[in-house]
């Protein structure tokens, strides 16, 4: 239902930047958030579209019906400048942009300025009454192509010949940082590959890692893994961790040394900005141990 003073909002967007379709008052509209730019919020009703108004006249031949199942497209790239386009679906399956919002050779600044946008729905009430629900059967937000390698990442941390014990402090826990370059992150780490070792002929070993364990004692000690390039920050000050979610547990018996391709096992373990990874180990005497864990930010 549209209700005047009121914004009903859907796409992929945050409260300063991003793109999304839905209703403003009683208009069908599409918004445009960009930090960087100014005014950094436009919002275009349905009666300024620039290629088809909905109403039953455009290209499409679409007249829009808002208390019925309709499919939207929202569609940029991340080049600073493509150009962003609004669509819809139509019932013999074709899609329709309705409108275009062109940026080469016009706009001064990127389109967002941070590309990596949540999906997300907003309804707001800025001067009325009344309940208001937005309504979704589904939604999707997702790259077109594979992944330039460029986005893709890799990086380790490794200890070598660390003595641990029956009872040790954790290796080391890695920590996807919230913030990055002064940016909100929203990148994604996935663990890869680990590598796990014990250097003496009679050690029984064990090493597990835990996802989002509380650290005790050098706790607030992060060391970036790479200012300029890695989200990620490592802990190797924490003298103990309680609880968090075992996520991989693997055995050593005596001297040898073990190889595990996580993905490759369907063994998915993945970061989200905030969350922390807990590489630890135990053994039955006091012993050197090597450890290695690779991963990828996306």
């Amino acid at each position: 239902t549209q209700v005047a003073d009121s914004t009903q909002w859907i796409g992929a967007f945050d409260p300063n930047d991003g793109f999304a379709v839905g209703c403003n008052g009683t208009s069908f509209a599409i918004l445009h958030r960009d930090s960087l730019d100014s005014p950094n919020e436009i919002i275009t009703n349905s009666s300024a579209f620039n290629v088809d108004r909905l109403d039953g006249q455009g290209p499409s031949g679409i007249q829009i019906s808002l208390d019925k199942l309709n499919v939207f497209r929202i569609s940029y790239g991340w080049l600073g400048a493509a150009p962003i386009r609004f669509s819809i679906l139509r019932a013999d399956g074709k899609w329709f942009d309705f409108h275009r919002t062109a940026r080469p050779n016009s706009a001064s600044v990127p389109n967002v300025s941070n590309p990596v946008l949540p999906i997300c729905a907003q309804v707001t009430n800025t001067g009325n009454t009344s309940n208001l629900i937005l309504r979704s059967a589904s939604w999707s937000a997702c790259t077109v192509g594979d992944n330039p390698k460029s986005i893709l990442r890799n990086f380790n941390y490794s200890l070598i010949d660390t003595t641990i014990g029956p009872t040790t402090p954790p290796l080391f826990t890695i920590r996807n940082k919230t913030t990055y370059q002064s940016k909100t992150n929203r990148i994604i780490t996935k663990a890869l590959f680990l590598i796990v070792g014990a250097r003496a002929g009679n050690a029984n070993t064990q090493f597990q890692l835990v996802k989002n364990a509380t650290l005790s004692g050098g706790s607030d000690v992060w060391v970036d893994q790479d200012t300029n390039l890695s989200t990620i920050e490592v802990n190797t000050d924490a003298t103990g961790y309680t609880g968090g979610t075992e996520l991989f547990k693997t055995f050593v018996v005596n001297k040898e040394a073990r190889s595990h391709f996580l993905l490759k096992n369907d063994i998915i373990i993945v970061l989200y900005p905030g969350e922390t990874l807990t590489f630890a180990a135990t053994t039955d005497g006091n012993y050197g141990v090597d450890a290695a864990l690779l991963w990828q930010e996306t």
